[in-house]
């Protein structure tokens, strides 16, 4: 700004334009950036809940599952999810291992959970 005049030339407008413009952007940049994170997380909390789930059904059923592995979709928030369960042995007799992963609806992994069940 000239010292005789009062106001701001049109170089200092423009640079302030600019300076102001680039925060802008960034600004713009960082909510993308949290959409996505949020998205995801979302996605990752929702598997976790239907492998909890499936866990549980496994845990409270009156016979233990049986051994091996079973895919089938499951609709749990709107969502279609593919929950693979796997059930093996563990180094005790009396002891199986069921482990259920969730994939999304793309494949991706959305969660997993391990637990242990007592054979009678």
């Amino acid at each position: 700004m000239r010292g005789d005049s009062q106001g701001f030339s049109l170089m200092e407008l423009l640079v302030a334009m600019a300076v102001l413009g680039l925060a802008v952007l960034a600004v713009i940049r960082l909510g993308a950036a949290n959409l996505v994170t949020a998205g995801r997380t979302e996605t990752a909390l929702l598997g976790d809940i239907v492998a909890e789930n499936a866990i549980v059904e496994a845990l409270g059923s009156p016979q233990p599952p049986a051994l091996g592995r079973r895919v089938e979709s499951v609709i749990n928030g709107a969502t279609r999810w593919q929950v693979q369960r796997l059930v093996e042995r563990t180094g005790d007799p009396r002891i199986i291992r069921i482990s259920v992963i969730v994939r999304d609806g793309d494949g991706e992994p959305a969660g997993s959970l391990t637990a242990f069940r007592g054979l009678r």
